[in-house]
């Protein structure tokens, strides 16, 4: 079986995920996106609004958070479960988790955020 041949633009994007340039990773994905359709499209913008939500998380909008991670989980839905060599159902767990964090922080129930909670997104390569 051949290795799976990643788009250069999803691993810059991987990278600045990586390295918490999440404005910037959204950025590369944005412009694959474009390019895109079909579940593959749903795929990216699924990680652009992951990318969104954590640049709210920083700000402390959990109303915004809550919102985009429900939309994020939304167009992964759309996505096989392994999609660009990723956990996709993994993912979702672990945005569902997230979710739920920011709903109690959003409703006033829990007053810090786990940043533990932000997924690292794992690609097989």
């Amino acid at each position: 079986m051949a290795p799976q041949t990643h788009d250069p633009r999803f691993l810059a994007g991987l990278r600045l995920f990586y390295q918490g340039h999440y404005f910037e990773s959204h950025e590369e994905w944005e412009a694959i996106w474009r390019d895109s359709s079909g579940a593959i499209r749903s795929f990216y913008q699924g990680l652009i609004l992951i990318d969104a939500a954590i640049l709210h998380t920083q700000r402390g909008h959990w109303r915004g958070v809550t919102s985009l991670l429900k939309k994020s989980l939304a167009y992964l839905d759309d996505c096989a479960d392994t999609t660009e060599g990723m956990d996709i159902r993994r993912l979702r767990t672990l945005l569902r988790n997230y979710r739920r964090e920011a709903v109690m922080l959003r409703d006033g129930h829990k007053q810090t955020f786990d940043p533990s909670r932000i997924p690292e997104l794992i690609v097989a390569v």
